[in-house]
């Protein structure tokens, strides 16, 4: 079998969506620098309404995050970040807002 969709990046961000949705007006912004995630992607933004749009889909995020299959799930509620590959792969990087 083939590598699960996603990489560690949108796996961590479908993690923090739950901690994020607790916020009013929070966001986090997880990002590869050089511009893919694994599979696919360049990363998620995901702020204080993903929660709801995982609500709205009825996905089971729980089971997206055990699976690792994180980004189709991303990509369908429009969290995940296209795929710019940039040639050079310094660093992640992992943003959290929270007025």
């Amino acid at each position: 079998t083939g590598a699960p969709p996603g990489g560690r990046l949108h796996h961590l961000a479908l993690s923090l969506v739950e901690f994020v949705a607790r916020f009013p007006r929070a966001c986090a912004l997880a990002i590869s620098s050089d511009g893919v995630d694994g599979s696919s992607g360049a990363g998620a933004f995901i702020d204080s309404r993903t929660h709801e749009l995982f609500n709205r889909q009825v996905m089971r995020m729980n089971d997206m995050i055990a699976n690792r299959a994180a980004a189709p799930v991303l990509q369908a509620i429009g969290s995940a970040l296209p795929p710019a590959p940039s040639g050079h792969n310094l660093a992640d990087l992992l943003l959290i807002w929270k007025p």
